[in-house]
């Protein structure tokens, strides 16, 4: 059974040429992720200091070898918490679409 864990990680102080240009890598990277329901939510703090994602894996070692996919991984720092359980507005409330 999938368990959720959520990874707070720590962007460069510094953000220098070659990570910025990294940023459409990943937010390529992050899109295919969340269509595949591998990352639930991905969250940037205000000061671009934090990033938060939460993943939806069988291990932490499953969270692990996917940070490390992740095209910024050689600039970052994370920590990985596993949840008891992650629930958030939009799975509690159904989408309903107008045509």
């Amino acid at each position: 059974m999938m368990e959720n864990f959520m990874v707070e990680i720590s962007l460069p102080n510094v953000m220098d040429d070659e990570f910025l240009k990294l940023i459409p890598l990943q937010r390529t990277f992050i899109n295919k992720m969340m269509k595949r329901g591998i990352i639930v939510n991905y969250s940037l703090s205000l000061d671009r200091g934090k990033l938060w994602v939460v993943f939806a894996a069988n291990s932490v070692f499953e969270v692990k070898k996917m940070i490390g996919s992740f095209p910024i991984f050689g600039y970052i720092h994370f920590n990985i918490h596993e949840l008891l359980f992650h629930e958030s507005s939009s799975n509690a409330v159904p989408h309903v679409w107008l045509n």
